[in-house]
Parts: C-alpha cells; sequence; structure tokens
C-alpha cells in the first residue's frame, strides 16, 4: 500500500523536519486537526525548498541539467532533456526553462492540493546520475542526497 501524504509528513517530523510546534504528539494531534489542507501545506514548501536547494547545487555548464529540475504532481517528469549542440542556444534555452521551472516549483508551492496526488522534482537529463556521482568539480559525490536532506532541514513551514 502506498504511503499517505499525512504517514508521510508524520515521518518528516520525525526524520527531523522542525515541526510547527509542540512535542511529535501535539504535532501530530495538530495535523489531524488541520488535516488535508496543512499537509499539502507542508508538501508544497519542501517541494519549493528541494527545487531551490537542487537548482542552487547543480553544476552548471551550459544550464541544462539544473534547469531540468522539474516539479510536478501525480507523476514525475520523464521525457529526456538534452542540450542543443550551439552553446548560445543551449544557454538561452536552459534559462527559459528554468524560469518556467521556477514558476511551475513556486505555484505549486502555493496551490498544492492532496487530491493532486503525489509531488515530484525530477530531473530527466540524461548526465544527471554520473553528475551526482561526483563527475563534476562544482558539486560533490551524492549533491542530491545532501541536498534533499539540506531541504527538509531548512525548510520555512
Amino acid at each position: 500500500m502506498a504511503e499517505q501524504p499525512r504517514d508521510a509528513y508524520r515521518r518528516l517530523v520525525s526524520f527531523g523536519g522542525r515541526p510547527i510546534s509542540g512535542t511529535p504528539r501535539q504535532v501530530e494531534r495538530r495535523m489531524n486537526e488541520l488535516g488535508d489542507a496543512a499537509i499539502a501545506h507542508v508538501i508544497g514548501r519542501l517541494q519549493l525548498r528541494a527545487y531551490q536547494v537542487l537548482t542552487s547545487g547543480t553544476p552548471v555548464d551550459k544550464g541544462t541539467a539544473r534547469s531540468g529540475w522539474t516539479p510536478s504532481t501525480g507523476g514525475p517528469t520523464t521525457t529526456p532533456i538534452t542540450a542543443p549542440k550551439d552553446e548560445g542556444v543551449a544557454r538561452a534555452t536552459a534559462a527559459q526553462r528554468f524560469a518556467e521551472n521556477q514558476a511551475k516549483a513556486e505555484a505549486l508551492a502555493r496551490s498544492y492540493r492532496v487530491n493532486l496526488g503525489p509531488a515530484f522534482l525530477s530531473n530527466p537529463v540524461p548526465w544527471i546520475i554520473p553528475l551526482n556521482m561526483g563527475t563534476s568539480s562544482q558539486a560533490p559525490s551524492m549533491f542530491v542526497e545532501q541536498g534533499l536532506g539540506l531541504a527538509v532541514q531548512t525548510v520555512n513551514l
């Protein structure tokens, strides 16, 4: 059975995310009172914070990998993103995609609802996995996992 959003929030709080206030039992009781709207708020804010951390930590050559971080609901973005061969076109395309995805992340933080399905942040750039394994001197190995940990610790609820 898939994990429910309420269970994901409870796991997030116990994982080290900043609780809204009070002891875990108080937070759980308050979350039950607030219901899906509060859970949706937390998920939307966490997705935005993860987007911010990952885009700032992704190595940049032409900007394609950084602009590949795509927020979505219901399912991950899987259509591969490749860089155009012309460097100027690649940079312009990446800048436009980055602006669109940033606007999407901010909009989802404001409007996410549990009935939209799970929130995703995916990067379908083919070389994101090698980058995460440390092939760039601009970022440490496992920068994605480190970035997600930082997002959980610093999300602004």
